[in-house]
């Protein structure tokens, strides 16, 4: 299945078809494999209720500029995937900005880039298991998701 994103926004409507009257559906969580200008080439996919949830009312950016560095924090996904994943994403996310965003690549840098991504989201579906949903970025602007190997009802065409 292919959806094609919206312009600087991380979610991804559920491929699932949802009647009017359900208020909730089950939604695997999702990581999508995509690179951005220094990201990790990894992304948490909001659930269709994280995406609902309201603004809060106070708060939000107030223009204030942290003086001093701010304190370490763990890296994206390291509670769930090993160094040497996390390290093949940064390199791949750094190396499909430069090719792809900054127009750096020939076609076949760009297309061993793309294939690179699908190689890496199989990789972290192995490593997240069947309770994830792992999506990545396709050269059609669009997102596809890994087939689990230990499914037997995949579904034809997506």
């Amino acid at each position: 299945m292919q959806v094609s994103p919206n312009a600087g926004m991380r979610a991804l409507v559920s491929y699932r078809t949802v009647r009017s009257n359900v208020e909730s559906v089950s939604e695997p969580p999702r990581a999508l494999i995509e690179f951005d200008y220094e990201a990790a080439g990894i992304w948490k996919v909001p659930s269709r209720a994280e995406m609902n949830v309201p603004a809060p009312t106070e708060g939000g950016w107030s223009g204030y500029v942290r003086l001093c560095p701010a304190p370490p924090h763990p890296r994206p996904w390291s509670d769930r995937l090993p160094v040497s994943p996390l390290d093949a994403l940064r390199e791949w996310n750094d190396l499909g900005v430069r090719l792809v965003s900054l127009g750096e690549g020939q076609a076949q840098e760009l297309d061993a880039i793309w294939a690179r991504g699908g190689e890496l989201a199989e990789a972290v579906q192995g490593e997240l298991g069947p309770e994830y949903e792992v999506l990545y970025a396709v050269p059609e602007d669009a997102w596809t998701r890994v087939h689990l190997p230990w499914s037997s009802n995949r579904e034809e065409g997506s």
